[in-house]
């Protein structure tokens, strides 16, 4: 009996989070509010207040699910098979396809630096800071070891993957674009691919 409400619970605190996400590339953290969120979910202010006491505790779950999520698929794909090039795709392909099911996933990696920044010193917000540099030491330890294997250009592997993010934050921001969307989704990964590579692939 109680697995109901408690499921019924989840969804509704999962379908805020998401709404926020959506809201996110346009608005950034700074202009997300309670209400904007309430009025795109066609709830109360309170509704929204019953789950999260306040928008920084919102905002802070919303980070924290994005971290964990990142970082466990980030893993999963650079601790796998295939060379530094097969899995710096397999990368790219991740961001592109889960910025598709949950709109805005990719815009965190880029307002979360900010978001960091103005949280309190708690135990909390540490281990949070600790999360977020994990994922671009994971994907600057990938492109190292393509430099070590000649595989990618003898560059700051820093750089270089703040220049293939960069291209990516840039398309997920567009992708809605009619030149884009014409794609398709597999066409868009293939473009994003071969655009991003060539500049890093010997």
């Amino acid at each position: 009996m109680r697995s109901g409400p408690k499921k019924t619970r989840e969804t509704r605190r999962k379908k805020i989070l998401q709404t926020a996400l959506e809201i996110l590339p346009q608005r950034g953290f700074d202009g997300i509010t309670i209400e904007s969120i309430a009025d795109a979910l066609g709830y109360t202010k309170p509704a929204i207040y019953y789950y999260f006491k306040n928008k920084d505790a919102l905002l802070t779950s919303l980070v924290s699910e994005y971290l964990q999520d990142a970082y466990q698929a980030i893993s999963r794909i650079t601790d796998g098979d295939g060379s530094p090039k097969e899995r710096l795709i397999h990368i790219i392909c991740f961001y592109v396809d889960r910025n598709r099911e949950q709109r805005g996933y990719f815009a965190i990696d880029h307002h979360v630096g900010g978001f960091m920044k103005k949280m309190p010193d708690t135990a909390e917000a540490n281990e949070l800071r600790k999360l977020s540099t994990k994922i671009p030491s994971r994907i600057i330890n990938l492109i190292n070891e393509g430099i070590e294997a000649g595989e990618f250009r003898n560059e700051d592997p820093a750089v270089l993957g703040s220049l293939i993010f960069s291209l990516l934050a840039g398309v997920l921001t567009h992708m809605e674009m009619p030149s884009l969307s014409s794609l398709g989704i597999e066409g868009l990964k293939q473009k994003v691919c071969d655009f991003a590579l060539k500049g890093i692939v010997l």
